[in-house]
């Protein structure tokens, strides 16, 4: 087990490093100097100022050997400002997450039911319709709904966009978008993952022994089904990830997502002859909260890795021979 998770560290460990060169070389990439030429295949001559990427390289490094983060456009310490917004992050993914796994397991073992006794049952095909909604129409549909019920009822249940004055309540719209696919998700691994071992050998020599029903299920059904929700896990968490800048931007909540929106407004991106951006992106800002993200995922993907063989006698005893 141990050579197991080595290995998985690993490979953590050098993806997070590759990620951590991927972003600091995008972002401090000085803007494209992009200008109208024939000559070339697009109509258009691309060419990157190899020199000023080299100074801003050297700059970044030198922050980073006196021990600082940088500073923001305000000149407030990244290091100062990070820590709030990556809490607000967690602290809404955490409970997403949380509101997924147990309301997608219990969803899952009741479309199990109903499929399995042959009734005709919404519970599975609204799963999927859930599935497949985009983000930002859920969203908006949410916002939409909230403001009719202001105007026509003046009842105003949680705010749509963050309020320092009430951040419980803020949280339920976020919270709602954020875990509702995810749960969908884990609903659909339950009640597949049922079925399938539903017929097992091993569960009808069970059912064979006497056992009652509710026995049977829960220990040997969704014993092997949380194995596979395990398994998903990763999907659902990058699902939430690509979420999440969606419905922290749009419920104007104050997470890393939005950190890094406002810390690359403008693009580096800048047209030659047409007229040029004045404010430059916020690289200090963007390379933090870019590789904090990376760190997020890799370390919640590992926690996976060491749980896994905890739900899976077969890993332990593969590992243990």
């Amino acid at each position: 087990m141990f050579q197991r998770l080595l290995k998985t560290f690993a490979w953590e460990v050098l993806g997070l490093s590759l990620l951590v060169a991927f972003v600091v070389a995008i972002c401090t990439m000085p803007p494209l100097n992009i200008t109208p030429n024939p000559k070339y295949l697009t109509g258009y001559r691309v060419r990157v100022e190899t020199t000023v990427w080299k100074e801003r390289l050297g700059d970044y490094w030198q922050t980073i050997r006196s021990g600082s983060l940088g500073t923001d456009r305000r000149g407030f310490p990244v290091a100062e400002v990070l820590p709030r917004r990556v809490g607000n992050s967690l602290k809404l993914m955490s409970i997403s997450l949380g509101l997924a796994l147990l309301i997608g397991t219990a969803k899952g073992i009741r479309d199990f039911h109903q499929l399995r006794k042959g009734r005709v049952s919404l519970g599975p095909v609204l799963t999927g319709l859930i599935q497949g909604l985009p983000d930002f129409w859920l969203v908006l549909l949410i916002q939409v709904l909230a403001v009719a019920l202001v105007k026509n009822m003046g009842w105003r249940p949680f705010p749509v966009a963050y309020m320092d004055e009430q951040p419980i309540r803020s949280l339920v719209y976020p919270v709602f978008c954020l875990f509702l696919v995810p749960m969908a998700y884990i609903a659909r691994i339950t009640s597949t993952a049922m079925t399938s071992v539903y017929e097992k050998e091993y569960v009808r020599t069970a059912r064979a022994k006497g056992l009652a029903e509710p026995v049977v299920i829960f220990r040997h059904v969704i014993r092997t089904a949380v194995v596979q929700i395990m398994d998903g896990l990763p999907n659902a968490l990058a699902v939430m990830f690509s979420n999440l800048l969606v419905i922290e931007s749009m419920f104007y909540y104050p997470g890393i997502t939005t950190l890094l929106k406002e810390a690359a407004n403008p693009l580096s991106l800048n047209w030659v002859d047409p007229r040029r951006m004045d404010v430059p992106p916020d690289t200090d800002v963007l390379i933090a909260a870019g590789v904090t993200l990376g760190l997020i995922f890799a370390l919640l993907y590992f926690i996976i890795a060491v749980l896994r063989p905890f739900f899976d006698p077969r890993v332990r005893e593969r590992e243990e021979s």
